[in-house]
């Protein structure tokens, strides 16, 4: 038998089309953010999306959509999520449109990913999770420095700057 890596939504079906597929099933939306001349995103694309075990738990997991951000939806969706560097995964909230979690760039093997993923659906773990945690005690030494790591796997630099120097004005 063949091996069955991740299952991606077909290029015709919108992003759109992805939200209302993940609301009615209770998933996230894991977006590959891609381009066709990325050497990273096409080694990403044969050795770790086609490999049986992530395909396994991410098409149990979410709803998997592959986007060109260079083409057709993919430069609205890359302005909406500040995606400026290839491949940037966003793991998405289908009810609210928010990012739960992201990474950028491609790591050799499935670990990473796989690890990647676990954190995305744990809610106090995640991107969403720790702004939340982040806005109810946003001068805690301990929370605002893994927010502040959290953002920075995001690449997330605006929003990092701005909640390193809100907690340096208030030290200093």
């Amino acid at each position: 038998a063949r091996a069955q890596g991740i299952e991606f939504e077909s290029s015709e079906n919108t992003f759109q089309a992805a939200i209302g597929k993940a609301l009615k099933s209770r998933k996230l939306i894991f977006m590959d953010c891609y381009t066709e001349w990325c050497g990273p995103c096409k080694r990403l694309a044969k050795e770790v999306f086609s490999n049986d075990t992530v395909g396994a738990f991410f098409n149990k997991h979410f709803v998997c959509v592959k986007t060109d951000m260079e083409k057709g939806e993919g430069p609205t969706l890359a302005k909406q999520y500040q995606v400026n560097a290839y491949p940037t995964l966003l793991f998405i909230d289908p009810q609210t449109g928010q990012t739960a979690y992201r990474t950028v760039g491609a790591k050799s093997g499935i670990q990473w990913l796989m690890e990647n993923a676990q954190v995305a659906l744990a809610p106090e773990k995640n991107l969403l999770g720790m702004a939340r945690n982040y806005q109810k005690h946003p001068q805690d030494a301990g929370i605002v420095e893994k927010y502040l790591s959290m953002l920075q796997v995001a690449r997330l630099n605006a929003l990092r700057d701005s909640v390193l120097n809100l907690y340096l004005d208030h030290i200093t």
